[in-house]
């Protein structure tokens, strides 16, 4: 697909004014009574680094801060386990 050098011009000139395709993910949204800052949601997946009886590590704490201060508007956790060892995979 072939793209002329006006639209390709026209496109960089709404991005440096500010405009942005990224603009409604970037937005603040509202899920029922909790408001997010942005639309943006980081899914939850299993990263193996809990403690040998399922307890939350370090590693796991300095992860998910460090997504949080990263500017996600959503941080869904990994699973956990309730009852060790019973409720261990």
């Amino acid at each position: 697909m072939k793209r002329d050098l006006q639209s390709l011009s026209t496109e960089r000139g709404k991005a440096i004014a500010g405009e942005s395709k990224f603009n409604r993910l970037l937005s603040p949204h509202a899920i029922n009574q909790v408001k997010l800052k942005n639309r943006m949601v980081k899914l939850a997946a299993s990263m193996g680094v809990a403690k040998e009886d399922g307890q939350v590590s370090e590693l796991n704490l300095c992860f998910y801060e460090t997504v949080a201060r990263g500017g996600m508007g959503l941080v869904i956790i990994e699973h956990g386990i309730v009852d060790f060892p019973l409720g261990a995979p």
